[in-house]
């Protein structure tokens, strides 16, 4: 029943390896010491790393992201679903396309930042960096990646925020501050201008006055109207805010823009919007604009345009040099005052015809307009040809590339 031992040449018992500590690996010397190395970095990072398990649908999260997130270091398996519940409501769709597996292994995703509701309640903000993980196949499996604590920076850009808005709102008081008085300047010397014009008119250039006379008035009327054009855009430049004077530029579809105007219109009169009829070539398309200041330019013209004009409003596009030209027509019948309905689309425009009201004192009126489009490079313009039927032009360039510009 005794089993026999095998003995080496010298007759001395060899080992069979039943043992298993004889067989064990012992642990590389100082693994100890560094893998709390790097739970320390982990921790003065204010970070940890984590595997998402695809198949599993489950997080592991090594120590310091366990303690980082206030979670029992006892247990490091985190359901999905579970992670995503404590992110923030508005952040999650953000969250879980940065969870989902990537189209090419080893493309790092990130950085993406959301916010976080620890279990004790508390909230940060978290920096995610992951990378996809293959098996053998080259099949996706998994996720690894480390998630950091950046409530710090978050608040520190926020302050800078806030002060750079606070910053702007005293720019933009004093700016206020002294352009009033000048603006209030040139109003009375225009009131002196058009006044002197009227007595001018009045006493030489009437019936059987001098033509030079008459020729006179006007030419003085005109300057007075381009000094009420100028103090008109400086009570707008004293009202603007800072991101007045900032735009994005990108490549605007003029048809898009146009229809979702109208969709617009719509909401307020039904058969507002179906009153516009645009003609716009492929050729035309994109033009180089801030969506939210063009839509701002064509709801403007479109409100005044109702006002002028009885029937359907016609829209056409051309291209001319590097830009394309928006015409804006009377689609009405003609009639015996045609010409008197387009006398009074000139002083809405603050272009070189004769106006009664003295400009356009509205903020967001069309003085704001013709800003806002020579600040994207363009034009807007009346027609001065009153045989004609065209009541607005608007010139925008054409989009040849996306930039942010910022003018003052």
């Amino acid at each position: 029943m005794g089993g026999s031992t095998d003995t080496d040449a010298n007759g001395r018992p060899m080992d069979d390896g039943s043992d298993a500590t004889c067989c064990a690996t012992p642990p590389p010397p100082g693994a100890a010491a560094a893998a709390a190395r790097q739970a320390a970095a982990w921790r003065a990072l204010r970070a940890g790393s984590f595997r998402l398990d695809f198949a599993r649908r489950e997080f592991d999260l090594d120590v310091a992201l366990l303690e980082l997130y206030r979670l029992p270091t006892s247990r490091p398996e985190l359901p999905f679903e579970r992670w995503l519940d404590a992110v923030h409501p508005e952040d999650r769709a953000r969250a879980v396309a940065c969870t989902e597996p990537g189209a090419d292994a080893g493309a790092i995703a990130g950085p993406e930042r959301w916010r976080f509701r620890r279990c004790d309640g508390s909230t940060i903000w978290v920096e995610h960096r992951g990378e996809c993980e293959t098996d053998a196949a080259g099949r996706i499996v998994a996720l690894v990646g480390s998630h950091r604590d950046v409530t710090a920076e978050a608040d520190a850009q926020e302050w800078l925020r806030s002060q750079s808005r606070a910053e702007a709102r005293r720019a933009a008081q004093a700016r206020g501050e002294m352009l009033a008085p000048l603006v209030h300047g040139l109003r009375t010397e225009l009131h002196s201008i058009l006044g002197l014009a009227s007595a001018i008119r009045r006493h030489g250039g009437g019936r059987g006055g001098a033509p030079e006379v008459a020729d006179a008035a006007r030419l003085i009327e005109m300057a007075g109207e381009e000094v009420g054009d100028a103090a008109v855009e400086l009570e707008d430049l004293a009202r603007a805010s800072d991101e007045d004077f900032a735009w994005r530029a990108q490549a605007v579809s003029l048809r898009a823009a146009i229809d979702e105007c109208a969709t617009l219109l719509r909401r307020c009169d039904a058969r507002a919007g179906d009153r516009l009829r645009h003609e716009i070539d492929e050729h035309c398309e994109p033009v180089l604009a801030d969506p939210a200041k063009l839509r701002r330019i064509l709801l403007t013209l479109f409100d005044r345009l109702f006002a002028l004009v009885e029937g359907d409003i016609g829209i056409a596009a051309k291209v001319g040099g590097s830009g394309v030209q928006l015409d804006f027509c009377d689609l009405s019948p003609p009639r015996g005052d045609a010409g008197a309905s387009f006398a009074r689309a000139g002083p809405a425009v603050a272009a070189p015809l004769p106006h009664e009201a003295g400009g356009d004192p509205e903020p967001g009126g069309l003085t704001a307009c013709r800003r806002l489009a020579r600040m994207m490079g363009g034009h807007l313009a009346v027609n001065r040809q009153a045989a004609g039927r065209w009541i607005f032009s608007l010139s925008l360039p054409r989009a040849r590339g996306t930039a942010v510009r910022r003018q003052r």
